[in-house]
């Protein structure tokens, strides 16, 4: 080897030669969403760790909860509830419960955080104020092939009675084209989850006067209806008057809430997630300054509603900044 040949060597082994970025794989839904949000964010953050993540948007959680865990993406925003049902095999797994309850087998969380609120939103003076009158109506209730659309419409029956393709046209499609269906009165109620305040709300307000539709007494009661917010991640959320411009609503509303889940497909090796769980707390405070609903989410409350089990590598993480695992999160 000649003298430059050597000198060149030894020098990079000395500084180290440059480390090409991990690169792995994430599914999300459409933008403007909480889950794609956070997806975002956490891309942008593991990048200080050497960790690229491409994400593809507008994708449909309960098919893509298959493809992770499938190998076909690496990571993956899991509403709670639907991860309830496919390692149940129930709600939209039902028709497939056993590949369900294996696919829940191969995935892992490393952190969970508050989605929002289901809105219920139609346009004030169309005679639409409450749920018991969309009958004969057209709804936007989620995308095709979905858990949001099937959730959506087994509320709708719950709290009304009204059947889906009988008493009123359930629309699907995805998220967007549902919102412009909306903007286009192609469909005279939309459901969407958002944080309370968020954007692609307000914008509604922001062209005509909306209206929210939410629960009352008599509806929480129910044993269905309780039944329907026993599932894992779903909460109460209060929607105050006034919180969108344009809002007619005088009166509180409480609308049901929804908790969400980073997770990977649980063979992605113990240090790279190790390193992706440190990426995301080491930034928390940019991450919440970027998005106000990740206030709620501190190392004191890393695991609120989380049914998944964590990843060695987070649980590693974890361990190592003193944070308590709970048990059932044990793989």
């Amino acid at each position: 080897m000649k003298l430059a040949s050597i000198t060149l060597f030894v020098a990079a082994l000395l500084l180290g030669s440059p480390v090409a970025a991990q690169t792995l794989r994430a599914h999300t839904t459409d933008a403007g969403s909480a889950p794609n949000t956070v997806t975002k964010l956490v891309s942008r953050y593991a990048g200080t760790e050497g960790i690229d993540i491409q994400v593809s948007e507008g994708q449909v959680m309960t098919r893509s909860m298959f493809t992770v865990a499938n190998g076909g993406a690496e990571i993956i925003s899991a509403i709670i509830g639907q991860y309830a049902r496919l390692a149940t095999g129930t709600g939209p797994f039902a028709d497939m419960s056993t590949e369900a309850q294996a696919a829940a087998t191969r995935l892992r969380s490393v952190f969970s955080f508050p989605v929002g609120a289901t809105h219920i939103l139609t346009w004030d003076g169309n005679g639409i104020e409450s749920l018991d009158d969309i009958a004969g109506h057209r709804v936007y209730t989620g995308p095709g092939g979905g858990g949001a659309s099937v959730d959506n419409e087994e509320l709708i029956e719950i709290l009304t009675g009204l059947h889906a393709g009988t008493d009123y046209e359930a629309v699907r499609m995805p998220w967007g084209e549902g919102m412009q269906a909306m903007r286009d009165g192609q469909v005279d109620v939309m459901f969407r989850i958002a944080p309370v305040g968020a954007a692609i709300i307000q914008e509604f307000g922001l062209s005509r006067p909306i209206r929210l539709l939410g629960f009352d007494e008599e509806d929480v009661g129910t044993a269905a209806f309780e039944a329907y917010m026993s599932v894992p991640g779903r909460t109460f959320i209060e929607l105050p008057p006034g919180t969108y411009e344009g809002q007619v609503n005088q009166t509180s509303l409480e609308l049901a809430g929804f908790s969400a889940a980073i997770a990977v497909n649980a063979d992605v090796d113990e240090d790279t997630v190790y390193r992706l769980t440190r990426s995301f707390w080491s930034n928390l405070a940019e991450i919440q300054a970027a998005a106000t609903f990740m206030r709620a989410v501190t190392l004191e409350h890393p695991f609120t509603a989380l049914n998944m089990p964590l990843h060695p590598g987070a649980i590693r993480y974890y361990e190592e900044v003193g944070v308590a695992i709970p048990d059932a999160l044990r793989p």
